[in-house]
């Protein structure tokens, strides 16, 4: 079995996403205590899908590593075709 290559992001992509992790994970937590009925979507379109997608990838690995609200994304993406005409 080949061991899989080491996990590449785009540089500012990354820095983004490290940056919007670093500035919200404090007010993510309170407001969703605040808000007991809410959950949590995050989204973005082009550059900032690549973000969001970084960004829930770090909210998911602190929440499997601290025991933290539930709430913040287990991860789920969807991914839409794209239909050529």
């Amino acid at each position: 079995c080949a061991v899989p290559p080491r996990p590449q992001a785009h540089e500012g992509i990354a820095h983004g996403a490290h940056a919007i992790y670093a500035g919200t994970l404090d007010v993510l937590q309170l407001e969703l205590h605040k808000r007991p009925g809410w959950n949590l979507v995050i989204t973005g379109h082009s550059l900032g899908a690549g973000s969001s997608i970084l960004y829930t990838i770090l909210l998911m690995h602190y929440r499997n590593s601290q025991l933290i609200d539930k709430r913040l994304p287990g991860c789920a993406v969807v991914h839409q075709q794209m239909v050529y005409k």
